[in-house]
This record gives structure tokens, C-alpha cells and sequence, in this order.
């Protein structure tokens, strides 16, 4: 049975007590951030100062006194042999499906580095964080652009269309969805972010890689943008590229408008005019 939340933190805090040489733990992620939904997929980014790595580095036998493990991934693990680095992540799903990202640091990498915002303190005897600290996601808030930034943004969405319907034409679909989503949709999520965030003073946290998208666009520009994400079908990424650049187009200028910039049409009808071309071409050497 999946361990609930309470079970999950007593857990966490008998692991605490059981290293004496934990000198402070926290959390980040969404269970430190008051604004995120709630549910029971939620990780526990768990973050451990210690005296030094090496105990946990020579075993990992200790995990399990977080629960029966069931798959680890460890992303820095090709550093693991160098016992100078200041500090290691574990990513932990357990059998009862819970998952703890687990990071271990130094002191000395705790007090050099800037504090994650989204910061909940769990143990803090030494008193290494200010202790009238409030967990808030300001540090996710977007950003105002540039106006170099907002039309290099632009400009490559536009761009890199081009790009997209020559793989389409020449049957290189893994290019052509590669490109498109990569290229173009990052483009198009920077400026849906920058549209969103305006809406509220640019103190907007719309999630990693716009998973809260759907609680700030319109329903109907949101199914829009869903049909971005298209199958492998020449026709549907067609369509997916109509909806993309109706986006962009409609996102852009509001964006646009907002901040005194100024929106660049004969980029948006040259690549239109382009790719309406294409369209009416074979795939032919010269």
C-alpha cells in the first residue's frame, strides 16, 4: 500500500535522525511550493547537508532505510568515484510507487550557492536558514523580455518552419517532428509564458515545460495548442503547423502590443507564403 504523505514525512525524519552527521534537510519541488496541486504523484525533492559524501558513496545499502527500493537512477553517477565533488542525487521510486529525488551536499556547497526559493525546511539545528524563511515560487516567475530577446524568439519559430515543411516534403519525418517540436514550439511556449505572465505582473509560475498552461490560456487556444503535438501523419503535422503559427500569431502581437515592441508581419507572411509553396511541390532533385 502507497505510503500517504504523513507516513512518508515520518520517514524522512527517522532517516534524519538515524545520520547524526545530517546537519540540515529540506525540501524543494512542489511539495515545497504553496502553489502547486496536490496529489499522490508528487516527489519529494528531499535535500540532505552532510559532514562529507563519501559514507553514502561507498554503499547505497542505506536507501532502503527509505522505503523498499524499487528503481534508482543516480544523473551525476559517472562523478561518483571522485571523492572531491560536493555533491550526489539518488532518484528513488520505491515499490509502494512514492518517489524521493534525494540530494546530498557538502556545507560548503550549501553556503555557496543561491537558495531555491521553493525552499521548505524540515531540520535546521545550526540554524542555516533564516528562520522567518517562506517557501514561494518567485524564483519560477517568468521573466520580462528583451525586445532582442521577444523577436529572436519570434523570428526563429518562423525560421525554423521553413526547415520543417522542406522534411516534410522530403519524407524526413523524424527531422521534421524534431525540428517543429524542439525548435518551433519551444519558441512558441516562450512566448504563450511571456503572454501569460504579463496577465499577472510577470509574477506567474506556469509550471516546467507548461504543464500548467491549461489552469491560464483560454480553453479554446489550449485545445489549440494541444494540437501541436501531433502523430507521425503528414497531415496531422500539417494541421499541427496551421494551429502553431495561428498561435504564434495571435500570441506574439498581444505580447507584442504589451510591451512596445514591435511585431515583425513580413516574417510571419513570408514563411506562410513559403510553406503554402511547398505544399504545392513534389519532392524533386533539380
Amino acid at each position: 500500500m502507497m505510503r500517504i504523505e504523513r507516513e512518508m514525512m515520518e520517514t524522512i525524519h527517522s532517516f534524519i535522525e538515524k545520520h547524526p552527521d545530517i546537519q540540515c534537510a529540506y525540501l524543494n519541488g512542489s511539495r515545497a511550493n504553496p502553489n502547486a496541486p496536490i496529489d499522490i504523484y508528487q516527489d519529494y525533492d528531499l535535500v540532505c547537508v552532510v559532514d562529507s559524501l563519501i559514507p553514502y558513496l561507498n554503499t547505497s545499502s542505506w536507501l532502503n532505510q527509505l522505503g523498499t527500493v524499487s528503481f534508482i537512477q543516480e544523473p551525476n553517477w559517472h562523478v561518483k568515484g571522485d571523492r572531491s565533488i560536493q555533491w550526489y542525487g539518488w532518484l528513488i521510486l520505491f515499490e509502494d510507487h512514492n518517489r524521493i529525488d534525494l540530494t546530498l551536499e557538502t556545507r560548503d556547497h550549501f553556503m555557496s550557492k543561491t537558495k531555491d526559493s521553493m525552499t521548505k525546511v524540515l531540520y535546521d539545528p545550526h540554524h542555516y536558514f533564516d528562520q522567518n524563511i517562506v517557501s514561494s515560487d518567485r524564483d519560477y516567475w517568468i521573466s520580462k523580455p528583451s525586445q532582442a530577446i521577444f523577436h529572436e524568439s519570434v523570428n526563429n519559430f518562423w525560421w525554423c518552419l521553413n526547415n520543417v515543411g522542406k522534411g516534410i516534403m522530403r519524407d524526413e519525418m523524424p527531422y521534421a517532428l524534431k525540428m517543429f517540436h524542439q525548435e518551433c514550439i519551444g519558441a512558441l511556449d516562450q512566448v504563450i509564458e511571456w503572454d501569460l505572465a504579463f496577465q499577472h505582473t510577470f509574477k506567474l509560475n506556469p509550471g516546467k515545460l507548461g504543464k500548467w498552461f491549461k489552469d491560464f490560456m483560454e480553453p479554446h487556444d489550449y485545445e489549440r495548442y494541444l494540437k501541436t503535438y501531433t502523430s507521425a501523419k503528414k497531415d496531422a503535422l500539417w494541421e499541427g503547423i496551421d494551429c502553431a503559427m495561428d498561435l504564434m500569431s495571435l500570441y506574439a502581437k498581444r505580447v507584442a502590443k504589451a510591451l512596445d515592441y514591435p511585431y515583425i508581419e513580413s516574417e510571419e507572411h513570408a514563411i506562410r507564403s513559403y510553406l503554402s509553396w511547398i505544399k504545392l511541390t513534389k519532392h524533386q532533385h533539380q
